[in-house]
């Protein structure tokens, strides 16, 4: 079995009486592609930014690779090599698209790229080129279409070589054509050694790459395990899959 890279013990977070997430405990394994699904307003989101460090926990610990991360800023999260993305793309609109991803390595706090500037060229043409923008380095990111926006928040956040890449519906409002390269770029990550942690409504394109799920539901776990079992667990088809389920098995 592989070494867990991420986990989360109890985690709970309110905001005043509200629960987002209750208790919610989650063990992701180095090198899996793991989904998080959930109705709207289950605490997905919130999940993400509390294991990121964009907001800090009420309750519960988490580590990443070993240490102890719950009380830890995004910005040293980011350097221990765990990179998230954002369900709206984050740009910044009037710098160019090597320029963001320039910024992103700084961020990132990659101090080898960071000091040599014909490593940190060379890195930023490399993700460039495999995020498909290889041909828009030099094109205002305002003027990106939503796709190019999208992969140019994940090659902002691979610029730094994460080990774990977390995701937040990296497919959402794509045509077909487009869910397909982003799927292809995600396994070929993947298969280079890198664990995903991914939040997705699109369920075909995430069930086709999923090793195992989490599914919250008013921000408590309902079900945890090997993705295509969770179409077989009536909690899960009530809360979340309805209809679909007898689709997403076929």
């Amino acid at each position: 079995m592989n070494q867990a890279t991420l986990k989360c013990l109890q985690v709970t977070k309110t905001y005043g009486g509200l629960v987002a997430l209750d208790c919610v405990d989650l063990e992701v394994q180095a090198g899996e592609v793991f989904g998080i699904i959930g109705p709207n307003g289950a605490g997905k989101t919130t999940l993400f930014d509390v294991i990121s460090g964009v907001s800090t926990t009420s309750s519960g610990t988490l580590t990443f690779e070993g240490r102890d991360i719950t009380r830890l800023p995004a910005s040293q999260i980011a350097v221990i090599g765990l990179q998230r993305t954002f369900q709206t793309p984050v740009t910044f609109s009037d710098l160019s698209v090597r320029d963001n991803v320039m910024v992103g390595g700084y961020f990132g706090g990659n101090d080898q790229i960071a000091r040599n500037s014909d490593l940190r060229a060379q890195k930023i043409e490399d993700v460039l080129k495999l995020c498909g923008l290889q041909d828009v380095g030099s094109k205002m990111a305002g003027q990106l279409p939503v796709i190019g926006r999208k992969q140019l928040m994940i090659a902002t956040a691979l610029v730094s070589e994460p080990t774990l890449l977390m995701l937040d519906e990296p497919m959402g409002g794509l045509n077909a054509e487009e869910r397909e390269f982003i799927l292809k770029l995600l396994g070929d990550l993947n298969r280079s050694g890198m664990t995903l942690l991914i939040i997705e409504h699109v369920m075909s394109a995430l069930l086709s790459i999923a090793d195992r799920l989490l599914i919250l539901d008013y921000g408590k776990v309902i079900f945890e395990g090997p993705a295509k079992e969770a179409l077989e667990d009536p909690k899960v088809v009530q809360a979340y899959f309805g209809a679909e389920a007898e689709i997403l098995r076929s």
